[in-house]
């Protein structure tokens, strides 16, 4: 999915921009989560991580 959009050359504002997602992953089996919002609060921390590594990437949630 990631790579798909980002091979579409959206337009946007930005000058020298391109449109990219960022995505993060929950998993029951990988975070060993037990309840809807720890999966939730796990694929969430999976998204900002994923932000702060650089963007454009998929980030998968791992059992603390």
């Amino acid at each position: 999915m990631r790579s798909c959009l980002y091979g579409l050359a959206l337009a946007t504002p930005a000058p020298s921009g391109r449109v990219s997602v960022s995505i993060g992953v929950g998993s029951t089996e990988m975070m060993r989560a037990d309840t809807t919002e720890a999966l939730l609060a796990g694929a969430d921390a999976a998204l900002y991580e994923a932000k702060r590594g650089g963007r454009n990437v998929v980030h998968v949630a791992m059992a603390a």
